[in-house]
């Protein structure tokens, strides 16, 4: 219950001035934040490997994002964060999927496009891959992925905003897939 509420206090407070607020933990009275996002809030991506967190992120988050490199099977939790938005009237596909994807790892024996595909198909808007699987030869190996993945997977609307994301940068699929032709 706490969770919830802190995240509504942090909505009120982004979402107008002289806002006010009163929870059990939280209270506060015609008060203003600023700067204010521009888009009158701050994307929430819960995080995390449990069913918890999983219900959590389709109860009152804008997003999941469930831990990469844990030591199970996570995509399980999918259905999961499905289940809870629909569960308390929310739309469970306006909330975004970041995913890993080993398979699409330079060192993967599986075959990187299909896997990429099969995580777009998986409601995957981002993906995360650790940066340090693409050195030693970073700007080599993220060219060669822009070219022969990021563009060859954009047969669709949702697949031209899929977000790529490499340790903590952030660049979109297409800006990843022009950089690589330079």
């Amino acid at each position: 219950m706490g969770r919830r509420r802190y995240v509504a206090a942090m909505r009120a407070l982004w979402a107008s001035d002289g806002a006010s607020f009163a929870g059990e933990f939280v209270k506060f009275d015609r008060v203003s934040c600023n700067p204010k996002p521009v888009a009158k809030s701050v994307p929430i991506i819960v995080g995390g490997h449990s069913e918890a967190a999983a219900r959590r992120a389709g109860r009152l988050g804008d997003g999941f994002f469930p831990s990469i490199g844990a030591q199970i099977d996570t995509m399980p939790l999918l259905e999961v964060v499905r289940r809870s938005a629909e569960q308390v009237g929310r739309e469970p596909a306006k909330l975004e999927l970041i995913l890993g994807c080993p398979g699409a790892l330079p060192k993967s024996v599986s075959d990187p496009r299909a896997a990429v595909e099969e995580r777009i198909a998986q409601g995957a808007g981002r993906l995360a891959l650790p940066v340090t699987a693409f050195l030693p030869d970073l700007e080599t190996r993220l060219a060669r992925f822009g070219e022969e993945i990021i563009g060859l997977t954009r047969t669709s609307e949702a697949e031209s905003r899929l977000v790529l994301m490499i340790g903590s940068i952030a660049l979109p699929s297409k800006s990843c897939a022009r950089s690589s032709a330079r």
